[in-house]
């Protein structure tokens, strides 16, 4: 049986915040089988890893890199840029790599392409339409559709459902909706699902017992690292 994946959410943020350097570091000395991070694009078309819409209560894509870099030195944070990211974590580790809006698809792909083998990452995001160009343009890119915990209307088979009308190559749902009978409905679609955030034991024993379930995303990177290893031995 393949190995379920631990994937390190933000990487390692244990002891560090994440979408950094660092907590990347840190992942890879864990030995997560991948991170998964976030994109966004500046005001002047730097692509840069950062979760929320705002930093500092400005729009990020109202920031130009300049002024993130003197934000990192002012508030004592760092955010790096994606390039920064794939030079580090090339050849080290897998990537799960969410672009947070639409617009930029090609560019993050191309820069991936750059630095990593298509089979190294994946890309996801919430907007279909996100996925079905990068689909058009790279096939060789597997994507996968996010579904939040409020996307229950859309998770129902039928003519007018969300997942009936996807270009991914798996599901990423929330591990809500998997109580709501998620992959059970899915399952008629032929793709896995990688199942995020799933920080308690309970919860990330009885999900990566699944048969249509590829991996998990996770805030506890050991917990979930020993409690797969203990389910694989």
């Amino acid at each position: 049986m393949k190995k379920k994946l631990v994937i390190a959410h933000r990487g390692d943020c244990s002891g560090e915040y994440g979408n950094t350097l660092r907590a990347f570091r840190e992942a890879v000395k864990k030995k997560a089988d991948m991170i998964e991070l976030d994109v966004r694009k500046t005001q002047d078309n730097v692509l840069i890893v950062f979760h929320d819409r705002r930093m500092n209560g400005k729009f990020v894509r109202k920031l130009t890199w300049p002024e993130i870099e003197e934000l990192n030195s002012r508030n004592k944070k760092e955010v790096p840029r994606l390039l920064d990211v794939l030079k580090e974590l090339g050849g080290k580790i897998k990537l799960d790599v969410e672009i947070k809006e639409k617009g930029y698809e090609e560019e993050t792909a191309k820069l991936l392409i750059e630095y990593m083998r298509p089979s190294d990452f994946v890309i996801t995001s919430f907007h279909n339409s996100s996925l079905s160009e990068i689909k058009n343009k790279f096939p060789n890119i597997r994507v996968g559709l996010l579904l939040g915990a409020r996307s229950s209307k859309g998770i129902v088979p039928g003519r007018n459902s969300v997942i009936s009308h996807t270009a991914a190559d798996f599901f990423a749902p929330h591990r809500i909706l998997v109580r709501l009978g998620f992959l059970w409905r899915s399952k008629k679609y032929n793709k896995p699902s990688i199942v995020w955030v799933v920080n308690k034991k309970k919860a990330i024993e009885k999900i990566l017992k699944h048969k249509n379930v590829e991996g998990i995303i996770t805030d506890k990177l050991g917990l979930a690292l020993a409690v797969r290893n203990e389910s694989d031995e």
